[in-house]
């Protein structure tokens, strides 16, 4: 996956966003303007390759918009075709170090 073929469909069709993405952007003030400034500022910072559909790509973008708020953006990316905002959300600090890597379980190893 390539931020920068997100960036060129994203550029040139725009994106969706699911009926999820809509309320969870809502509930933490997150506008379309900003998820558009995450997926052209921010980094892939995990990919689900293991998907039940073929032809359909998923990834999570972690961006620092400039009101220094942290957002996670997780994105469809269909066909190389168009993309769709899954869901999106400020990541809960007890959950991300630096919103950026996945904490641990306590009692849980690799």
């Amino acid at each position: 996956m390539n931020i920068e073929v997100i960036r060129d469909i994203v550029h040139k069709t725009g994106f969706r966003l699911t009926g999820h993405a809509s309320v969870e952007a809502m509930k933490d003030g997150i506008s379309p303007k900003d998820i558009r400034y995450a997926i052209f500022h921010g980094k892939i910072i995990e990919q689900y390759l293991e998907r039940e559909y073929v032809d359909v790509e998923s990834c999570l973008i972690y961006a620092l918009l400039p009101t220094k708020i942290p957002v996670h953006v997780v994105l469809d990316i269909i066909v190389k075709q168009s993309v769709v905002v899954i869901t999106v959300y400020v990541p809960d600090r007890n959950k991300w170090t630096a919103s950026q890597v996945r904490k641990r379980k306590k009692g849980k190893r690799k």
